[in-house]
């Protein structure tokens, strides 16, 4: 019997998932189809996967007869194994009120493991979705202690990623490059905290601070006229609308440490301590980049085996320290990424064991 699984994300967000997921069933030998929102189209040209793009949030109806589409390509497909890339939200909810065959499978993707309980869509979607992926074992952890009954949970890292052409990007050989990757928006990231220290601490003449998104609106001239009331804009690389794939990548690979920029003052700081994850950690872990986390996140097994960690107060002092010691952030960075979970096959088998148990 050929093996047959669909992806299906109903969202506009969360494509970073897809290669990973589509890599692990092909080589256990499925046949995957893709079915998304056209949204993500230019997002998914690199997958060599059969795409089906619909649009979503026109109106009620159109959404209605879009599931139906789908609904019907799974069951005369004979597709037996349905991930829901982002297991929550109405649109998914009103797709698994459908009725289906009770030899198709559903298997969803949780990214805010707070919501598993909480929201009434999501028990209604929990009827049909006995088993979970959540995206870190922290999270894990965090949702073992809920002691749900009646569902298995476990996780996977979606850290693999295509090779992308490398972009023309000069990088002297003495610069020291952080990278804060992502849109620019203040609710995700702490870049007040970032400012004020550039203020108060002069930072080394060979570091650059990268911030690889695009830079939100409201945010744009306060940022703008911080950076050249202190001077401070030859410090940093800025991107003023959407970077290609092969730009960001290429950035990214060549920057020396990821810093998520996530505080114990933040109001997200519990989310990304405890119920998802921030896309700054699976950037790093994607090409064993060693993160710079605050000292919260010591504890957790995850940073132990990849970041540097630093005090709030002395986030400038601790770049400086790490810039300057070349020798010495080479040997720690070689000690990094040891442990088996951050190896294809490692993630490969846990995810495909998952799938068919």
């Amino acid at each position: 019997m050929i093996k047959k699984a669909a992806i299906i994300e109903l969202g506009s967000s969360h494509d970073e998932c897809f290669y990973s997921q589509i890599l692990f069933l092909k080589k256990a030998g499925y046949e995957v189809d893709l079915f998304c929102s056209s949204v993500l189209k230019e997002r998914t040209i690199h997958l060599s996967v059969n795409t089906i793009f619909f649009d979503f949030g026109k109106s009620a109806y159109t959404d209605i007869i879009n599931l139906t589409r789908i609904r019907k390509f799974v069951i005369k497909n004979e597709i037996n194994k349905v991930i829901l890339n982002s297991a929550h939200g109405i649109l998914v909810r009103n797709f698994l009120l459908f009725p289906f065959p009770t030899e198709i499978e559903f298997i969803g993707v949780i990214h805010d493991a707070g919501k598993i309980l909480k929201s009434s869509n999501q028990k209604l979607i929990n009827k049909k979705v006995k088993k979970y992926f959540v995206l870190s074992d922290n999270v894990l952890d965090y949702i073992h202690s809920l002691e749900i009954e009646g569902k298995q949970f476990t996780s996977f890292y979606p850290i693999f990623q295509p090779d992308y052409f490398s972009a023309e990007i000069n990088k002297p050989k003495n610069e020291f490059w952080i990278c804060v990757p992502g849109r620019v928006e203040q609710k995700r990231r702490d870049y007040n905290t970032l400012l004020r220290s550039l203020t108060e601490t002069k930072l080394s003449d060979n570091v650059k601070i990268i911030l690889l998104g695009g830079i939100e609106d409201k945010i744009k001239p306060e940022l703008k006229s911080t950076l050249e009331k202190f001077s401070l804009y030859n410090k940093f690389i800025l991107f003023e609308k959407f970077i290609p794939n092969d730009v960001f990548y290429s950035y990214l690979q060549m920057s020396d440490l990821v810093l998520p920029l996530i505080h114990p003052t933040d109001i997200w700081f519990d989310k990304y301590s405890k119920t998802q994850i921030s896309g700054s950690y699976n950037m790093a872990f994607t090409f064993n980049i060693p993160l710079l986390c605050e000292k919260s996140f010591s504890g957790y097994e995850d940073f132990k085996d990849t970041s540097f960690f630093y005090e709030t107060k002395n986030l400038i002092e601790k770049i400086n320290e790490l810039s300057a010691n070349r020798e010495f952030f080479l040997s720690a960075k070689s000690k990094m990424y040891k442990h088996a979970k951050w190896n294809f096959n490692y993630q490969f088998k846990k995810y495909i064991d998952f799938i068919e148990s």
